[in-house]
């Protein structure tokens, strides 16, 4: 499931479970893709993901435990 709401924060993705690899690549293509003029529009993407290797591709990575916030970390690149 793909959402995209005008003028605020907002993503929603399916379970990737239901994904085949191939899939989960060709979803984060397409977020690195759109990202950049989203961006400049004013919107935000939240991407919620249990694999670290997708997380690694976005700006920033915010690790949650337990509902909490336990870790930011920078993914930009200079």
């Amino acid at each position: 499931m793909l959402y995209f709401s005008p003028r605020s924060a907002s993503f929603g993705f399916s379970s990737s479970r239901s994904l085949t690899k191939r899939e989960k690549r060709k979803t984060i293509n397409c977020l690195n893709y759109t990202s950049k003029d989203l961006h400049r529009e004013g919107q935000t993407i939240i991407m919620v993901t249990h694999e670290e290797q997708y997380a690694a591709e976005a700006e920033r990575t915010l690790i949650l435990d337990d509902g909490r916030i336990v870790s930011v970390k920078d993914n930009r690149r200079n």
